[in-house]
């Protein structure tokens, strides 16, 4: 069910373009109390772990983590943001001057169809480590999130510490991004060449008994053959934005990212009523899937035709080897 491929060049940027970003710092500099995640920076207090095997269950106005046996380990009020993923990213913040942190490269497709997305896989492989390590955290990652843009489920690969461990070396997690908090699973280091699978499938549709309505949905992320990675959520909204990205925390000079290109492969949808659907890769909220000011590229494929997906158009500044 291969269908397209997603290349980002990770290490693209010229030397002159980031020369003029200014003094380096750690991505942690910001504040004592923000911290850096998959969805951006939270406060370090509203970051929260989750044992193996227990759920997140997101019910209105509050936030359970909720063990294998039914016990609540912790409760956080819901605060809606103002929006996690790409979506709430303005075209000024994808500049030149914004190189340290953000999306720089993401690719969306959104659900528009009366079956849920049941399952959303990609293949890629872990990068080189960069040449030079001084503090940058890096993210690659599918992911998939609602109308509302206010969670994201997503299976990550990290590159540096974040508030989920790590350090100079790739590892995997599962995260869940809801409105003003971050859920994430524990850790695993990988090495460079690895090839990974994220994959994200809808487990069950609730409904109410007496009317049939639809009440919620369980969705879970997992690196494949990574148990541990393991993430299940309880939402009330269908997840209908699909994603493939590249995120950067903390790089002032290409060294400082993995040099070549990275292919986010072998990308099979499915729908829940056992359809695979039409699928036209987008630029995410006209800010573009490529950030040309810094040299980043993204090359979406598609190959092979009886899928009927629709391929991006290349964008890049300087010549790309497909």
């Amino acid at each position: 069910m291969v269908a397209l491929q997603v290349a980002s060049v990770l290490a693209a940027p010229a030397e002159s373009l980031v020369d003029s970003l200014g003094a380096k710092r750690s991505v942690f500099e910001l504040s004592d109390d923000l911290v850096s995640t998959p969805g951006g920076f939270f406060l370090r207090s509203k970051v929260h772990a989750v044992p193996e095997g227990a759920l997140v269950a997101h019910d209105k106005d509050v936030i359970h983590i909720i063990s294998s046996n039914g016990t609540t380990l912790h409760t956080s009020t819901f605060t809606p943001s103002n929006g996690v993923g790409c979506h709430n990213i303005s075209p000024a913040a994808r500049r030149s001057a914004q190189f340290k942190e953000g999306y720089v490269v993401t690719p969306s497709w959104h659900n528009t169809g009366p079956s849920p997305v049941a399952s959303f896989t990609t293949t890629w492989k872990v990068p080189p480590i960069p040449e030079t390590v001084d503090g940058q955290i890096l993210y690659l990652f599918n992911s998939i999130e609602p109308n509302t843009f206010q969670s994201v489920i997503q299976p990550v690969l990290q590159f540096g510490t974040t508030p989920a461990g790590g350090g100079d070396y790739w590892a995997i997690a599962s995260w869940f991004v809801v409105g003003s908090d971050v859920f994430y699973t524990p850790l695993t280091q990988v090495s460079p060449g690895r090839s990974l699978t994220g994959v994200i499938t809808l487990q069950q549709t609730m409904k109410d008994l007496d009317t049939g309505n639809i009440t919620g949905f369980i969705y879970n992320s997992v690196f494949k053959g990574v148990p541990i990675s393991s993430l299940t959520i309880s939402v009330g909204d269908e997840l209908t934005w699909l994603q493939e990205s590249l995120e950067i925390h903390g790089p002032t000079q290409p060294s400082k990212l993995p040099r070549g290109k990275t292919v986010m492969g072998s990308i099979n949808i499915m729908n829940q009523d056992g359809q695979i659907p039409n699928v036209t890769w987008s630029p995410c909220n006209f800010t573009g899937v490529t950030d040309t000011a810094d040299g980043f590229c993204l090359v979406v494929k598609d190959i092979d035709s009886r899928r009927n997906y629709t391929p991006v158009p290349t964008v890049a500044t300087e010549p790309v080897v497909e």
